[in-house]
């Protein structure tokens, strides 16, 4: 059984260890195609599901399927799910938008930031990491079952929803406005940027307000930025300081 083959193949995707799986077990919009697991002795807390195909294996089997270096007892192959449509009860809180956000790990760790301050919705430019990578889904530590990420064209499918509902857009630029002075609004999209290269030039017209996170450090010789998954939490948390969420 390989990774891809189950990825490609069966548009499927496969978590690991103790706590995914019960993250995964507690949906109900998620189906389970099978479970490995070392021994059942090795998950005991864990209930499964009686009419789901469950295969025992060795621990050299499991490292052989396994994407972690040190893999976790269990694995779990699951069905990708059918993403609702999108309208406009999307857009009543905040909307974050990745734009060529390419590190697994800042991905899943962003998922992971937007799940923690109840933030529901992430859209992504299609040059953004593939959400089911394995590195996404262990870095988004069960986040990715409860919030929902969808592949989308800004311009297309979201600007639309942008001019009808008047949302403003914030984008975090070196060069915005310090974030801790400026009044935020909801619902609003943010907008982070790609690693290295920040926002887009194709994304910069549709920003109507820039951001920036000021640096407090006493020295000028500070770093030049922030780990776009930081500036995430720092977003987030801004956001639900001056935006108490109302469903």
């Amino acid at each position: 059984m390989q990774q891809k083959k189950y990825r490609n193949k069966y548009n499927c995707f496969i978590v690991e260890g103790e706590k995914m799986l019960k993250e995964a077990l507690s949906q109900e919009n998620y189906r389970i195609e099978e479970i490995f697991i070392t021994s059942k002795n090795d998950v005991a807390g864990i209930e499964f599901p009686s009419d789901i195909n469950i295969s025992e294996i060795t621990i050299n089997e499991l490292e052989q399927i396994s994407s972690l270096k040190t893999p976790n007892k269990a694995l779990m192959v699951l069905k990708q799910p059918v993403r609702p449509e999108l309208d406009s009860s999307v857009f009543r809180d905040v909307v974050l938008y990745l734009d060529r956000i390419q590190d697994p790990g800042n991905m899943g760790t962003i998922m992971r930031t937007a799940d923690w301050f109840g933030i529901n919705h992430i859209f992504c430019s299609e040059d953004c990491a593939e959400l089911y990578n394995p590195k996404v889904l262990q870095a988004s530590m069960g986040s990715v079952f409860r919030v929902n990420v969808w592949n989308i064209s800004f311009e297309d499918e979201i600007l639309p929803y942008i001019k009808s509902l008047q949302l403003p857009v914030y984008g975090t630029f070196l060069e915005g406005e310090n974030i801790y002075k400026q009044t935020l609004k909801a619902p609003c999209i943010m907008v982070l940027g790609n690693e290295s290269k920040g926002i887009s030039a194709e994304m910069d017209p549709y920003i109507s307000e820039k951001i920036h996170i000021p640096s407090f450090a006493q020295s000028h010789s500070h770093s030049e930025s922030l780990n776009v998954a930081v500036t995430a939490g720092i977003v987030c948390s801004e956001l639900r300081r001056k935006i108490i969420h109302k469903p």
